[in-house]
């Protein structure tokens, strides 16, 4: 589900002159909130006489995008263009109905099994493979090994076989139990060159601080016309590969969207203060959404969201409002947060192989093994549920049991009553709540003497965690720890340089976001 604040009637000046532009090959910058969506739209309708392909980041955006584009806009994903112009062909041979059981992730204990190789060695083929899937390059080379995995030189060309062998497992109809990942078939769709000038005449591509370098290599070699928006501070998936696109395509005009018709004042200064602090941001943020005053205490009476950094946490929050009473939504479902897999390894702890239902699970005999899996293939979905199994242990089912009576699943964060909401930051982009809680297990931005850490020391991911997270309030947002601590340190450092004849902009910036802010963050 995406949502998108809705603009004034009349476009802002900023999307006026996205709109207005005679430039073919355009490039949006738009903070949260801002209308991104509703600026593609009016762009496309100024121009019916062009065939347009909306690229859409998810299936769901998709789907919703047709509602919203005009006619001459087709509206699809990447991997939906890759599956049918690959599957069909690579698959012949299954017919049509065999082509989902050959497609799929595949675990490094599945890996390890099927290249007849130990779990390290199967966690490096598999890295190895997943980083050439998101790359440019035409091959599996040296340069395919992930730089953050420690191999010894002599392992490596193995590594480079391995994956390669796997690759053609993954590709032959015949080999069963090896699965195609998504982003498999979209690598061969990139490898045949596509040339989508042959269908469209302009492309607008959506969420682009989010492409891949392989999509990205698709994108850069057409010859259409380009409309690429998006905001690089809500980049939060380089942990897949995404690279930012905003800075490395090519086009006539540069633009930027910095009103926010989602928050008021507060929220775009501390979305100000975040980015400004640590990076170079050419505009503050303005908030013009319809409570103009943010309050930085939230009404527990009324429905608010709880927005994570991981998995863990948010179960720790969930388990925690229990004795509240109020009804729960979770973001997707509760089967998007391994409630099942968590089943899983509670039966691991008692003994009960037989109940579990995960294939992946069933292999291990106990919960060492699989906390010794996790460290060894570096898996952090097996990690995350060595973690719940033992803080929770034996209150696992009681707690899984009424964490599930309590989703309302034909509620939404706008008719849940006197509830709560629950998300992590990364589930949480495109949507937006009425008052939100953040959680403590975000990237800390203080030392413990409350000094700012040196900006190369903060992940720019985790920063843009943390604002993706902030900006998603409407009305109300709860600090963490993490961000007080900021808020705090940046007056104090703004107070110190207040008369200082050398004070930059970039530091005038920093006071800005803070300053409005201060007097809350001292008293927290």
């Amino acid at each position: 589900m995406s949502v998108e604040t809705k603009p004034a009637s009349q476009p802002t000046p900023e999307q006026a002159k996205v709109i207005g532009t005679t430039a073919r090959r355009v490039g949006v910058n738009a903070y949260a909130g801002t209308g991104k969506t509703t600026t593609a739209v009016k762009f496309a309708e100024a121009r019916p006489q062009e065939n347009f392909l909306y690229m859409a980041y998810n299936a769901s955006i998709a789907k919703e995008a047709k509602t919203k584009f005009p006619a001459w806009v087709e509206c699809r994903t990447m991997h939906s263009l890759a599956y049918g112009a690959i599957v069909p062909r690579l698959f012949a041979d299954l017919g049509k109905a065999g082509w989902g059981a050959k497609l799929g992730d595949m675990r490094p204990m599945a890996i390890a099994k099927a290249m007849q190789v130990n779990p390290r060695m199967a966690r490096l083929i598999k890295s190895t493979l997943e980083s050439w899937f998101c790359s440019a390059d035409k091959t599996v080379t040296d340069e395919s090994i992930p730089k953050d995995l420690k191999v010894p030189g002599g392992q490596r060309a193995i590594i480079v076989q391995g994956a390669k062998d796997l690759f053609a497992k993954m590709c032959d109809p015949k080999c069963a139990d090896v699965t195609l990942p998504h982003d498999g078939y979209l690598k061969l769709w990139q490898l045949t060159s596509p040339d989508l000038s042959r269908k469209y005449t302009s492309i607008i591509c959506d969420e682009a601080q989010d492409l891949n370098p392989t999509v990205l290599d698709i994108l850069k070699n057409q010859k259409t016309g380009l409309l690429v928006i998006g905001d690089e501070n809500q980049a939060i998936y380089q942990f897949r590969g995404a690279t930012n696109a905003m800075r490395q395509i090519q086009v006539d005009e540069r633009h930027f969207l910095t009103t926010s018709f989602r928050f008021g004042s507060g929220v775009a200064a501390v979305a100000t203060a975040l980015l400004g602090t640590f990076r170079k941001i050419p505009r503050p943020i303005t908030g013009l959404g319809k409570h103009r005053t943010t309050q930085f205490e939230i009404d527990r009476s009324q429905t608010y969201c709880t927005i994570s950094r991981t998995n863990a946490a948010l179960f720790d929050a969930a388990v925690s409002g229990l004795e509240s009473g109020k009804p729960y939504h979770f973001i997707g479902g509760t089967e998007k947060y391994r409630f099942d897999m968590m089943m899983d390894a509670y039966y691991l702890t008692t003994g009960e192989h037989h109940l579990i239902k995960d294939a992946a699970i069933k292999q291990f005999t106990t919960l060492a093994d699989l906390k010794s899996a996790a460290e060894d293939t570096d898996d952090r979905e097996l990690k995350f549920l060595a973690k719940i199994a033992e803080t929770y242990g034996e209150r696992i089912p009681e707690l899984i049991e009424e964490l599930k009576s309590r989703h309302d699943a034909a509620a939404t964060p706008k008719t849940l009553k006197g509830g709560i909401v629950f998300t992590t930051a990364h589930s949480s982009k495109g949507l937006e709540f009425d008052q939100v809680v953040l959680t403590e297990d975000f990237f800390e931005l203080t030392d413990d003497k409350e000094i700012l850490l040196p900006a190369d020391k903060i992940p720019e991911e985790e920063l843009n965690l943390l604002y993706v997270a902030a900006t998603r309030a409407e009305r109300a947002l709860q600090l963490n720890e993490s961000i007080r601590s900021l808020l705090r340190a940046v007056q104090r450092m703004s107070d110190a340089n207040k008369n200082a004849a050398s004070a930059t902009s970039h530091g005038e910036q920093n006071e800005a976001g803070a300053g409005r802010l201060t007097s809350f963050a001292s008293r927290q």
